[in-house]
């Protein structure tokens, strides 16, 4: 019997040192790609959400945790919407109230890898450079320059798993190209579309946390 205390004594001192550690020891970092606003971790929006007085003054901006066709009542030529995300899974319901919203004089922001349905309905593709990602994903650096002379002769400078995707079958739609990556491929275009615009990117990760202070792209 006094083997058998001293053996509990044991374990319970090791679970208790086991405990002390783990209690002290800081939360892990979650790199998790959430892009919500409220997330401090490297792939949030909180940085993005404490820009957006600097980038729109005193108007009203808001988050939303809502499918399109949900908010169809809300969008209007009054207001711009802004989607980040890894994909854009939309389903038709949702593509036609953005569209229809667009159309009547609505501007739209989608910043996402995958476009899906909105691809296939306007006749565009984004493809998926694996080679780059894989090989180079954290070993390697890209850049994203804006198309526009008139704008600032800058390279935003990301990993590669950053800039994983980029436009392409543009022929069947009118746009603009807004910015190009190190290849001089489209990553970001403008899409006219009834009264209003589309405003098309394929560089979610650029606007999280994490990359609007990596190196100089906060400049």
């Amino acid at each position: 019997m006094r083997g058998d205390r001293k053996y509990y004594v044991l374990v319970g001192l090791i679970f208790i040192i086991l405990f002390a550690i783990n209690y002290a020891s800081p939360d892990p970092t979650n790199y998790n790609h959430t892009f919500s606003h409220l997330d401090k971790n490297p792939y949030g929006g909180y940085v993005l959400k404490d820009m957006m007085p600097d980038l729109f003054g005193d108007k009203q901006v808001s988050n939303r945790n809502l499918t399109l066709y949900e908010m169809e009542e809300d969008l209007s030529p009054d207001i711009n919407l802004l989607v980040l995300a890894d994909e854009f899974a939309a389903g038709q319901e949702d593509i036609e109230v953005l569209l229809k919203a667009v159309n009547e004089g609505m501007d739209a922001m989608i910043i996402t890898d995958e476009m899906y349905l909105l691809a296939d309905t306007l006749d565009f593709n984004t493809v998926f450079n694996q080679f780059n990602y894989v090989i180079n994903a954290n070993q390697d650096t890209s850049f994203l320059s804006f198309a526009n002379p008139a704008l600032p002769d800058h390279e935003f400078r990301y990993k590669r798993d950053a800039m994983s995707h980029h436009f392409d079958d543009l022929d069947s739609i009118d746009y603009k190209v807004i910015a190009y990556n190190s290849e001089k491929e489209p990553v970001a275009i403008q899409v006219a579309y009834g009264q209003g615009t589309l405003y098309l990117g394929t560089t979610p990760m650029a606007f999280t946390n994490n990359y609007l202070f990596f190196e100089e792209n906060h400049a």
